[in-house]
């Protein structure tokens, strides 16, 4: 008799638990919704779903959603990492990189923010990795 009775207060506690938990995430908007979750910044899936979305036809193509999502993933951590070592490009430099491609054109903060971010990763990959690599001439007629 005992153990019905607690089985039953169990399985009620669990099924109240999934219906909460079902509210709860039924009622988030897209914007709510955390794709992933970067050293404890957040992706939300709207930010996930536009970036893809804007991605030409083609790279769509080549590219799942769950694999974009794994290098936006990659180039979070390398942001961070980035920011940890003090190697972030600023937002006057990143202005002046648009204006000199003649790629300024009305822009918003926010646009320019990602853009930041971008150069820092690209800067940062540079400075890491791209410069310490050392190729002979011999492995390039190897090759």
């Amino acid at each position: 008799m005992k153990k019905i009775k607690i089985s039953r207060n169990l399985a009620i506690l669990i099924v109240s638990i999934i219906i909460i938990l079902a509210l709860t995430y039924g009622t988030m908007t897209p914007k709510d919704k955390v794709a992933a979750i970067v050293n404890g910044e957040n992706i939300y899936l709207d930010e996930l779903t536009k970036a893809y979305d804007s991605l030409p036809q083609q790279y769509k193509e080549s590219i799942s959603k769950k694999d974009f999502l794994n290098q936006l993933i990659q180039a979070k951590v390398i942001y961070q990492e980035a920011v940890k070592q003090g190697a972030v490009v600023t937002r006057e430099n990143a202005s002046l990189n648009f204006q000199s491609n003649n790629k300024l054109v009305n822009i918003s903060e926010k646009q320019l923010d990602e853009y930041t971010k971008q150069l820092t990763v690209q800067k940062f990959i540079n400075d890491n990795l791209v410069k310490k690599i050392n190729i002979s001439d011999e492995e390039v007629s190897k090759y």
